[in-house]
Protein backbone atom coordinates (compact mmCIF):
# COMPACT_ATOMS: atom_id res chain seq x y z
CA UNK A 1 0.00 0.00 0.00
CA UNK A 2 1.36 3.18 -1.03
CA UNK A 3 1.35 6.45 0.92
CA UNK A 4 -1.34 8.25 -0.93
CA UNK A 5 -3.89 4.99 0.06
CA UNK A 6 -2.59 4.87 3.74
CA UNK A 7 -3.48 8.83 3.91
CA UNK A 8 -6.54 9.09 1.92
CA UNK A 9 -7.61 5.55 1.98
CA UNK A 10 -8.13 4.87 -1.50
CA UNK A 11 -6.04 3.93 -4.63
CA UNK A 12 -4.02 6.79 -6.57
CA UNK A 13 -6.13 7.96 -9.47
CA UNK A 14 -5.00 7.10 -12.51
CA UNK A 15 -5.76 8.52 -16.21
CA UNK A 16 -7.75 6.09 -18.27
CA UNK A 17 -5.97 6.76 -21.98
CA UNK A 18 -7.44 7.68 -25.66
CA UNK A 19 -4.68 8.36 -27.83
CA UNK A 20 -5.68 9.44 -31.86
CA UNK A 21 -4.26 9.58 -34.74
CA UNK A 22 -4.83 13.53 -35.44
CA UNK A 23 -5.65 16.48 -32.79
CA UNK A 24 -8.83 16.64 -34.98
CA UNK A 25 -9.59 13.20 -33.68
CA UNK A 26 -9.11 13.29 -29.73
CA UNK A 27 -11.12 16.34 -30.41
CA UNK A 28 -14.23 15.06 -31.96
CA UNK A 29 -13.74 11.96 -29.70
CA UNK A 30 -13.64 14.33 -26.34
CA UNK A 31 -17.07 16.74 -27.84
CA UNK A 32 -18.87 13.85 -28.32
CA UNK A 33 -18.30 12.86 -24.63
CA UNK A 34 -19.15 15.84 -23.79
CA UNK A 35 -22.11 15.67 -24.91
CA UNK A 36 -22.74 12.33 -23.73
CA UNK A 37 -22.20 13.54 -20.35
CA UNK A 38 -24.65 16.49 -21.02
CA UNK A 39 -27.61 13.70 -21.95
CA UNK A 40 -26.51 11.59 -18.84
CA UNK A 41 -27.23 14.69 -16.31
CA UNK A 42 -22.75 14.30 -15.66
CA UNK A 43 -21.11 17.17 -15.05
CA UNK A 44 -17.56 17.76 -16.98
CA UNK A 45 -14.29 19.54 -16.13
CA UNK A 46 -11.72 19.97 -19.19
CA UNK A 47 -8.09 20.64 -18.47
CA UNK A 48 -5.76 22.30 -20.43
CA UNK A 49 -1.83 22.56 -20.05
CA UNK A 50 -1.32 25.48 -22.88
CA UNK A 51 -2.64 28.70 -23.52
CA UNK A 52 -3.30 28.40 -27.25
CA UNK A 53 -4.97 24.59 -26.42
CA UNK A 54 -7.98 26.33 -24.40
CA UNK A 55 -8.44 29.08 -26.66
CA UNK A 56 -9.49 26.19 -29.57
CA UNK A 57 -10.72 24.24 -26.99
CA UNK A 58 -13.16 26.95 -26.07
CA UNK A 59 -13.54 27.69 -30.17
CA UNK A 60 -14.74 23.83 -30.56
CA UNK A 61 -17.25 24.03 -27.90
CA UNK A 62 -18.78 27.22 -29.47
CA UNK A 63 -18.93 25.78 -32.58
CA UNK A 64 -20.60 22.14 -30.92
CA UNK A 65 -23.53 24.49 -29.00
CA UNK A 66 -21.60 23.29 -25.89
CA UNK A 67 -21.41 26.26 -23.15
CA UNK A 68 -19.01 26.26 -20.34
CA UNK A 69 -17.38 28.21 -17.24
CA UNK A 70 -13.54 29.30 -17.38
CA UNK A 71 -11.33 29.20 -14.66
CA UNK A 72 -8.72 31.59 -15.51
CA UNK A 73 -6.59 31.95 -12.56
CA UNK A 74 -5.94 30.43 -9.44
CA UNK A 75 -7.71 32.96 -7.28
CA UNK A 76 -10.78 31.83 -9.32
CA UNK A 77 -10.40 27.81 -8.33
CA UNK A 78 -13.00 26.42 -6.40
CA UNK A 79 -12.15 24.75 -3.29
CA UNK A 80 -15.22 23.24 -2.55
CA UNK A 81 -17.94 22.05 -4.38
CA UNK A 82 -17.87 24.32 -7.80
CA UNK A 83 -20.82 26.27 -8.04
CA UNK A 84 -20.91 25.63 -11.43
CA UNK A 85 -21.97 21.92 -10.47
CA UNK A 86 -25.25 22.77 -9.18
CA UNK A 87 -26.70 21.80 -12.13
CA UNK A 88 -26.01 18.44 -13.86
CA UNK A 89 -24.54 18.15 -17.05
CA UNK A 90 -22.56 21.64 -16.89
CA UNK A 91 -18.71 21.91 -18.03
CA UNK A 92 -16.48 23.35 -16.24
CA UNK A 93 -12.46 24.81 -18.12
CA UNK A 94 -9.62 25.55 -16.57
CA UNK A 95 -5.96 25.41 -16.53
CA UNK A 96 -3.78 23.18 -15.24
CA UNK A 97 -1.48 26.02 -13.44
CA UNK A 98 -4.62 27.28 -11.51
CA UNK A 99 -4.72 23.93 -9.74
CA UNK A 100 -3.49 24.89 -6.29
CA UNK A 101 0.10 23.82 -5.78
CA UNK A 102 -1.33 22.71 -2.18
CA UNK A 103 -4.28 21.19 -2.50
CA UNK A 104 -4.43 19.39 0.98
CA UNK A 105 -5.53 23.13 2.27
CA UNK A 106 -8.90 22.35 0.08
CA UNK A 107 -9.92 18.65 0.98
CA UNK A 108 -13.65 18.26 1.77
CA UNK A 109 -14.86 15.69 4.67
CA UNK A 110 -14.56 12.38 2.62
CA UNK A 111 -18.15 10.95 3.79
CA UNK A 112 -19.95 13.74 1.98
CA UNK A 113 -18.33 12.19 -1.36
CA UNK A 114 -20.71 9.26 -1.59
CA UNK A 115 -23.64 11.71 -1.90
CA UNK A 116 -22.49 13.26 -4.60
CA UNK A 117 -22.79 13.00 -8.43
CA UNK A 118 -19.43 11.57 -9.76
CA UNK A 119 -17.09 14.28 -12.23
CA UNK A 120 -16.01 13.45 -15.59
CA UNK A 121 -12.66 14.73 -15.73
CA UNK A 122 -10.85 15.36 -19.21
CA UNK A 123 -7.84 16.32 -19.90
CA UNK A 124 -7.54 17.02 -23.34
CA UNK A 125 -3.12 16.69 -23.65
CA UNK A 126 -0.59 15.51 -22.08
CA UNK A 127 2.22 18.23 -20.73
CA UNK A 128 5.82 17.50 -21.94
CA UNK A 129 6.13 17.02 -18.87
CA UNK A 130 5.23 14.36 -16.52
CA UNK A 131 4.58 16.70 -12.81
CA UNK A 132 2.27 19.01 -14.85
CA UNK A 133 -0.32 15.82 -15.47
CA UNK A 134 -0.17 15.13 -11.72
CA UNK A 135 -1.67 18.71 -11.10
CA UNK A 136 -4.70 17.22 -12.36
CA UNK A 137 -5.09 13.77 -10.88
CA UNK A 138 -4.77 16.24 -7.36
CA UNK A 139 -8.10 17.54 -7.83
CA UNK A 140 -9.11 14.04 -6.62
CA UNK A 141 -8.04 15.43 -3.20
CA UNK A 142 -9.61 18.90 -3.03
CA UNK A 143 -13.25 18.54 -4.42
CA UNK A 144 -15.54 15.70 -2.39
CA UNK A 145 -17.12 13.87 -5.33
CA UNK A 146 -16.10 10.79 -7.16
CA UNK A 147 -13.90 11.83 -10.24
CA UNK A 148 -13.34 9.84 -13.15
CA UNK A 149 -9.66 10.76 -15.26
CA UNK A 150 -9.67 10.38 -18.93
CA UNK A 151 -6.79 12.43 -21.06
CA UNK A 152 -6.99 12.74 -24.83
CA UNK A 153 -3.58 12.58 -26.74
CA UNK A 154 -2.91 12.72 -30.31
CA UNK A 155 0.54 11.57 -32.12
CA UNK A 156 0.94 14.97 -34.00
CA UNK A 157 1.35 16.52 -31.22
CA UNK A 158 4.62 18.25 -31.02
CA UNK A 159 6.58 17.14 -28.41
CA UNK A 160 6.34 13.18 -29.21
CA UNK A 161 8.13 14.50 -32.01
CA UNK A 162 11.03 13.35 -31.42
CA UNK A 163 10.54 9.62 -29.62
CA UNK A 164 9.76 8.25 -32.88
CA UNK A 165 5.96 9.00 -33.34
CA UNK A 166 5.90 10.23 -36.70
CA UNK A 167 6.78 6.42 -37.72
CA UNK A 168 4.14 5.13 -35.24
CA UNK A 169 1.90 6.82 -36.63
CA UNK A 170 2.25 6.28 -40.35
CA UNK A 171 2.33 2.60 -39.82
CA UNK A 172 -1.26 2.33 -38.94
CA UNK A 173 -2.95 3.44 -41.97
CA UNK A 174 -0.78 0.45 -43.35
CA UNK A 175 -2.71 -1.84 -40.77
CA UNK A 176 -5.83 -1.19 -42.11
CA UNK A 177 -6.43 1.59 -39.29
CA UNK A 178 -8.22 5.16 -40.26
CA UNK A 179 -8.06 8.35 -38.59
CA UNK A 180 -11.33 7.99 -37.00
CA UNK A 181 -10.09 4.84 -34.68
CA UNK A 182 -8.87 5.19 -31.34
CA UNK A 183 -5.76 3.50 -29.92
CA UNK A 184 -5.91 2.08 -26.82
CA UNK A 185 -2.52 -0.14 -27.12
CA UNK A 186 -0.61 -0.18 -23.71
CA UNK A 187 2.53 -0.03 -25.72
CA UNK A 188 1.65 3.78 -26.45
CA UNK A 189 0.40 4.52 -23.47
CA UNK A 190 3.93 3.30 -22.29
CA UNK A 191 5.89 4.96 -24.86
CA UNK A 192 4.13 8.23 -24.12
CA UNK A 193 5.25 8.21 -20.14
CA UNK A 194 8.78 6.90 -21.04
CA UNK A 195 8.97 9.94 -23.23
CA UNK A 196 7.11 12.43 -20.53
CA UNK A 197 10.81 10.90 -18.01
CA UNK A 198 13.26 11.59 -20.82
CA UNK A 199 11.99 14.60 -21.28
CA UNK A 200 12.45 15.37 -17.38
CA UNK A 201 15.83 14.26 -17.62
CA UNK A 202 16.59 16.70 -20.24
CA UNK A 203 14.63 19.84 -19.44
CA UNK A 204 17.15 21.64 -16.61
CA UNK A 205 15.69 25.17 -16.39
CA UNK A 206 12.35 24.96 -18.09
CA UNK A 207 10.54 28.02 -19.90
CA UNK A 208 6.62 28.15 -19.63
CA UNK A 209 5.52 28.74 -22.86
CA UNK A 210 1.80 29.21 -24.29
CA UNK A 211 2.24 26.20 -27.06
CA UNK A 212 3.01 23.60 -27.77
CA UNK A 213 5.18 23.87 -30.35
CA UNK A 214 6.73 27.09 -28.12
CA UNK A 215 7.52 24.65 -25.86
CA UNK A 216 9.68 22.68 -27.93
CA UNK A 217 11.32 25.00 -29.50
CA UNK A 218 12.73 26.64 -26.37
CA UNK A 219 13.24 23.74 -24.16
CA UNK A 220 14.32 21.13 -26.64
CA UNK A 221 17.66 21.53 -27.95
CA UNK A 222 16.46 19.26 -31.33
CA UNK A 223 13.66 21.84 -31.55
CA UNK A 224 15.40 24.99 -32.63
Amino acid sequence: MGIFEMIFGKKKPQFAERIWLTTQGKTNDLLSHLRSNAVRGLNSVVVTHFQDTQQSLLENLAKSGLTCHVIKSASQFPSGMPDVFNQKGQILVLASEAIPSFVTRAISSQPKSATLSPVSVNLIEHYPLMERDQRVLDLDMVWPMRLEFMCYTSLDEPWLSSFGVDRIRNMFPKLGMNKEEVLEHPMLIQSIQVAQKKLARQVIHEQICTSCPEWVRKNLKSGA
